[in-house]
């Protein structure tokens, strides 16, 4: 994901809101597609009606460094199930063991929860923070799309960064290959050409700073075209330039390109699991989240299957979800999911969290060096979910996409 860092700050950094209120309070509403959101613990918090409503951009596609897709079944989820969760649920001894394997931004921004229950908003937003979804669902995540697409950025930059995460594996930013010309394919490496540090490795990027008096030459050679046409009809050419009244034909060039998706530097994996122990006849499933090595235990719905064996619908919160981007150490708080359920996996999983400023600043500086320093301007709601419209927003909302295959029973 290529933007601009001065670019991004400039934008981010001289970007005004303007929130229209009234003097009503909202009450909390309807979340969008996943159905009726939470308030947080404790009273609902006072909310400043607005008319200002997110904006939806389109999402790159990714590379995947490790390809485990969740089990093709039928969505059980109507978005309408509960996320309250059951006070009980006696264990039947018999567990799964669930593994994410897929995680990606919703894109849509009224898809998610009212995470805050509140149909406007219920803090002071930062400077581009994105309107709410409609019904209050919050998923600012999504509906930054729009800005960074003005900057010459896109979420898939955030989908590859969690399937990365989750993979263990990444592009390795000093292995590079030829991209195009007759070299097309084959290692290379720009070294620098001149000055003190002739012969060092270099990227077009930081020229400057890894050749002072030098130039940082690409290796890759061209393949010329031909003219076709004009005075030099059939003479060599790189462009259309070359051939006055004509067209060049066949003209490749080459370029030693170190964002070539090889997957080829390891990083510590993001592993999140679900060892759930479900009892159908209570409607209930215990269910232990692991991640970051850390436990946690909740009770989750389960709704009736369509017929025997049919994949179920499970639902409720989460809590804390312990999450290290970056190398950072964060979380995702809040959490609220609704997933289709089976032996063989989960799938079509709609993820709802608040994501802490320190955990989006590791994802933002994972996409751009530097970005941490304005992600602060884009945190829309609360933590703890209970401020009111003068108390400073201090995370991100988002809604996530998610699935997983089963593993081996626990033990």
């Amino acid at each position: 994901m290529n933007i601009s860092r001065l670019a991004l700050i400039a934008l981010l950094g001289s970007a005004l809101a303007a929130f229209g209120c009234s003097d009503d309070e909202g009450t909390g509403g309807t979340g969008g597609t996943g159905g009726t959101g939470g308030k947080g613990g404790g009273a609902a918090p006072p909310c400043a009606e607005t008319t200002r409503t997110c904006e939806n951009g389109a999402i790159d596609d990714i590379v995947a460094c490790c390809e485990v897709a969740p089990p093709a079944q039928a969505d059980a989820c109507d978005g309408t199930e509960s996320i309250v969760n059951p006070t009980s649920c006696t264990a039947t001894g018999t567990t799964v063991t669930y593994l994410l394997t897929v995680m990606e931004v919703a894109g849509d921004c009224n898809d998610g929860y009212n995470l805050d229950g509140c149909n406007g908003i219920s803090c002071d937003n930062g400077a581009l923070a994105p309107g709410e979804g409609i019904d209050g669902v919050d998923n600012a995540l999504a509906g930054l799309a729009p800005v960074l697409v003005g900057v010459g950025g896109n979420l898939g930059g955030v989908n590859q960064a969690f399937s990365d995460a989750i993979c263990g594996l990444t592009d390795d930013p000093a292995q590079a290959t030829c991209d195009g010309g007759p070299d097309d394919g084959n290692v290379c490496v720009t070294t620098c050409e001149g000055g003190a540090n002739t012969g060092n490795a270099c990227t077009t990027a930081t020229a400057a700073a890894d050749c002072p008096d030098g130039a940082c030459v690409d290796p890759c050679p061209d393949t010329d075209g031909a003219c076709e046409g004009g005075a030099n009809n059939g003479n060599a050419c790189a462009a259309d330039a070359d051939c006055p009244d004509g067209v060049c034909v066949g003209a490749d060039a080459g370029t030693c390109n170190s964002d070539d998706d090889d997957c080829q530097l390891v990083i510590a994996p993001i592993e999140i699991r679900f060892v759930i122990d479900a009892n159908a006849a209570e409607n209930c499933a215990n269910v232990k989240v692991i991640s970051d090595g850390e436990e946690s235990d909740v009770i989750l719905n389960l709704g009736d299957p369509a017929e025997a064996d049919a994949p179920v619908c499970a639902s409720g919160t989460i809590g804390t979800i312990p999450v290290t981007i970056g190398g950072v150490p964060g979380a995702f708080g809040n959490t609220i999911i609704r997933t289709t359920v089976s032996a063989d996996g989960f799938s079509d999983g709609l993820l709802g969290v608040t994501v802490d400023a320190d955990t989006a600043v590791a994802i933002a500086e994972a996409l751009l060096a530097g970005a941490g320093t304005v992600v602060g301007q884009v945190l829309d709601i609360n933590t703890d979910l209970s401020g009111d419209s003068g108390t400073a927003c201090n995370a991100l909302s988002a809604t996530f996409v998610i699935g997983g295959v089963s593993e081996a029973p626990a033990p």
